[in-house]
């Protein structure tokens, strides 16, 4: 049976056991026993259980081989993404599956999340997103700088991809990229200079922006899906590939029968986790689990944001630099060339941050900016690297 064409079963499952157990109650075991070989109607009932469980397994292996199947086909423009920009493979992912959302927009009216390259000059922002375009649905480059110039790059757009969006950077500007995000908020009207002739735009579809600074909005920040990237050494160059065969998986994949979509709605949950659904969705159809759970991780890390007041790799980072201070009445310089412990680094977070994070979590935060944690004597250790210290705090303005 083909995934798209099965029957939501659970319902049925549900109310053929229930009816049992309701013929069932009061009874002793041996009545129970009788009643259960003798009944027709109970008979009938449990064999068709039964199938239930079979046609459900059924579904679900083949389920899995698409799944397989599909992920396999989009390797090729996960790999061009990540020989292009030198992104991680769960960040070249996250750019696949927002390519597929370019064709599959219009299938998410409560919310098309904004796909944001945030890092320093020379990261890849921009060889990324040329690469994107390689494979994505039809997009439109939009120039300029002011309001005006964004509002008209939007219109009809299906996707629009904004280089330097630091340009776009007052309220206005990001309110509109927002608005772009939401079906219902599709047509806006904005005024052209000199004369302030008023002009309707259609501004709902996907927006692809690179920025060296986050959106100083939080609603927009919020309706945004993030890929941090960094210098990384390589040598990477963008190759040309099959758009006419990406676009055929994007229109061949099932985003109605996946379990995530049934069990899993925007409604009801926060608007960070509310950005990542469609390309949960997506993920979900490709029974791509390991992508899952990176997202899981992504989320987890956007809401301690709003815990915290700050993005966990500054946290991270933070206490790390602190925890290589030398006590106050010491009159050497930090030696970055040496190991730490990270009980070291956890200390250093709650008592100089007066912020509370356990160990694992900064361990995870530190590995995934790039530092080792080799375990010694009975201890997690980061792994000196003070050239990677270094490019990181130039990154975010810090001093060593």
């Amino acid at each position: 049976m083909e995934i798209n064409q099965q029957v939501n079963t659970q319902n049925l499952l549900q109310w053929a056991i229930d009816w049992i157990d309701s013929q069932l109650e009061g009874l002793s075991p041996e009545e129970t026993q009788h009643r259960f070989e003798t009944d027709p109607d109970i008979q009938r009932l449990a064999r068709l259980i039964v199938g239930i469980h079979e046609l459900r397994e059924k579904e679900t292996e083949l389920r899995a081989k698409q799944g397989l199947y599909y992920r396999q086909q989009l390797q090729p423009y996960v790999e061009a993404m990540t020989g292009a920009s030198g992104l991680t493979p769960m960040q070249a992912k996250t750019a696949v599956y927002y390519g597929i959302l370019t064709y599959r927009y219009e299938e998410f009216p409560n919310l098309v999340p904004i796909l944001l390259y945030l890092g320093a000059t020379g990261t890849g922002k921009t060889a990324a997103i040329d690469q994107m375009e390689k494979f994505i649905n039809v997009s439109t480059r939009v120039p300029g700088r002011t309001y005006t110039d964004l509002g008209l790059g939007l219109d009809e757009a299906i996707v629009a991809i904004v280089e330097e969006g630091d340009k776009f950077s007052d309220i206005k500007c990001e309110y509109l990229l927002q608005q772009r995000c939401v079906e219902r908020q599709r047509n806006q009207i904005i005024h052209l200079p000199g004369t302030q002739i008023a002009q309707e735009i259609d501004i709902f579809g996907c927006t692809i922006i690179h920025r060296r600074t986050s959106f100083s909005d939080t609603a927009t920040r919020n309706r945004s899906v993030t890929i941090k990237t960094r210098k990384r050494v390589g040598r990477y160059q963008k190759r040309d590939i099959d758009q006419g065969r990406f676009a055929e998986i994007a229109g061949q994949l099932d985003l109605e029968n996946v379990p995530l979509k049934g069990l899993f709605t925007p409604d009801g949950s926060n608007r960070i986790t509310d950005a990542w659904y469609p390309l949960i969705v997506i993920a979900d159809a490709c029974c791509d689990l390991d992508y899952l759970d990176y997202v899981k991780e992504e989320i987890t890390k956007s809401l301690a944001v709003f815990i915290d007041g700050e993005e966990p790799d500054d946290i991270a980072l933070k206490a790390l630099l602190s925890a290589y201070q030398p006590s106050e009445h010491s009159s050497r310089e930090p030696d970055y060339t040496k190991n730490i412990k990270l009980k070291n680094i956890t200390e250093a977070c709650k008592e100089n941050l007066m912020i509370y994070k356990s160990s694992q979590w900064l361990k995870r935060v530190l590995i995934d900016v790039g530092f080792e944690f080799p375990f010694y004597k009975g201890c997690d250790w980061l792994k000196a690297n003070p050239d990677l210290l270094r490019q990181l705090c130039e990154e975010k303005g810090y001093d060593m």
